[in-house]
């Protein structure tokens, strides 16, 4: 019975160290997770300073002012950290699409809290005045197009004439141009060029004629915006 009891208690303080070292191997584990979260910790907060989250942090958000500024194209990877920064800052956001915006925010992983409008074709003349009584109240406008810059070949052009009539700020945030991008890959000299926009569809056949007759004598790279399924037309070097 000595010697069971013996064994017994021998059992019982291997178990305490056994126990002991689990519990130092668990503190220790803790604090190399603890080590790896911090560096993690310091590494966001090094990222959110001087990356793409501390551009946004400095970017001013001018009040009072109407701001156009470029949407990507196609690569949300193209969005500045200004455009970024007045989507989630400014007070009104008038939107060529709504939708579009919204999936545009999501993508780039942002909120959008300011009031959002639909600001088309249809109604950018309708609705400029107003959206600029806001703008003499101290409101920060943010006017976005679908894709590329507005006023080019999109809504914008309303509401930039009446700030300037009315003696109001109106500023931009650059970034994509379609235009640009297809003159900048046309390998054509790019020292001067004249852009046509679209031809009306329904002006198409009485304007085709004159209008490659002026392409033909013009001395400038000419672009034009067709739809996908449409033919472009060139102008010479």
């Amino acid at each position: 019975m000595e010697n069971l009891s013996e064994q017994t208690d021998a059992e019982k303080a291997g178990n305490a160290v056994k126990q002991t070292v689990k519990t130092n191997i668990g503190q220790i584990a803790e604090i190399g997770e603890n080590a790896e979260n911090a560096e993690e910790t310091a590494q966001a907060t090094e990222r959110a300073e001087f990356g793409l989250d501390g551009l946004v942090a400095d970017v001013n958000i001018p009040r009072g002012t109407v701001v156009l500024a470029a949407t990507p194209i196609g690569n949300t990877g193209d969005a500045s950290a200004r455009l970024i920064a007045l989507m989630e800052g400014a007070d009104i956001v008038a939107a060529e699409d709504t939708r579009r915006l919204y999936a545009l925010a999501n993508r780039l992983g942002i909120r959008v809290p300011g009031r959002v409008v639909a600001y088309h074709d249809h109604n950018e003349r309708d609705k400029a005045d107003g959206l600029l009584d806001q703008v003499e109240q101290g409101a920060t406008v943010l006017v976005v197009s679908d894709a590329g810059m507005p006023t080019i070949n999109d809504p914008g052009l309303a509401i930039v004439r009446r700030a300037i009539e009315r003696g109001l700020p109106v500023t931009c945030a650059p970034g994509p141009s379609a235009v640009l991008d297809a003159l900048c890959l046309s390998g054509l000299p790019t020292d001067r060029f004249c852009y046509e926009g679209f031809l009306p569809r329904k002006q198409q056949r009485t304007c085709a004629a004159p209008a490659r007759a002026q392409i033909g004598t013009s001395h400038h790279r000419l672009l034009r915006n067709p739809a996908p399924h449409r033919r472009i037309h060139g102008g010479p070097a």
